[in-house]
């Protein structure tokens, strides 16, 4: 796992990250789509995927698998 910075902080990062935290649980993908969304409205499902991706391979978040 590569703990470096994210390299590019774009303004759909920002606005992932800041749902991140604006939640307590543990929020899924499309939660977190649905919620930026709200301020960015052509923001793309796949670019929060990809977002997400990058962010537990850097060690800034934890993935979680359920099923």
């Amino acid at each position: 796992m590569d703990r470096g910075p994210v390299k590019r902080v774009t303004a759909q990062r920002q606005a992932i990250v800041t749902a991140l935290m604006s939640t307590t649980s543990h929020p899924t993908a499309e939660w977190v789509f649905d919620e930026v969304r709200k301020e960015m409205p052509g923001i793309g499902l796949a670019t929060v995927y990809r977002t997400l991706r990058l962010l537990a391979s850097k060690g800034r978040i934890l993935e979680l698998y359920t099923g």
